[in-house]
């Protein structure tokens, strides 16, 4: 409604946007550079690096994902496990993968992929090495 009607807002909203997109594509890098090493991620830290307060990054999150900083962080690891469970090497590990991407216990990580994709991880590794070996 305020954006429809003319007023000395509409500046101020764009900044804000503005400012949403810059903070989101600041933690979008800091998140991809801890993938390598799950356990350096902290929300802590991503406010540094994004140059906000750690409310901030929480707020900013909620309002464009609908989701805590914490939840996304596990999604994006979901994904990279997901990929690598997708595209096995032949003798790569269930377990191996879930380390990797720094899932501590197996348990929980095998009942969030679950409600991520559909099926536990096993079944996507399993799949992932049958189409491997019909490539070959």
């Amino acid at each position: 409604m305020i954006e429809e009607t003319p007023n000395n807002y509409r500046e101020l909203i764009d900044k804000t946007r503005d400012s949403a997109s810059a903070i989101i594509r600041k933690c979008k890098a800091y998140m991809m550079s801890c993938l390598p090493q799950p356990h350096r991620f902290s929300v802590k830290e991503m406010a540094l690096e994004a140059g906000v307060v750690t409310r901030t990054i929480e707020q900013t999150f909620q309002k464009v994902f609908g989701k805590t900083p914490n939840r996304v962080w596990c999604d994006m690891k979901l994904e990279e496990a997901h990929w690598y469970l997708e595209h096995p090497t032949p003798k790569i590990r269930l377990t191996r993968i879930a380390e990797y991407c720094g899932f501590r216990n197996l348990s929980r990580f095998a009942i969030s992929y679950k409600q991520r994709f559909g099926e536990y991880p096993v079944e996507t590794l399993q799949r992932g090495k049958s189409r491997h070996l019909t490539s070959i």
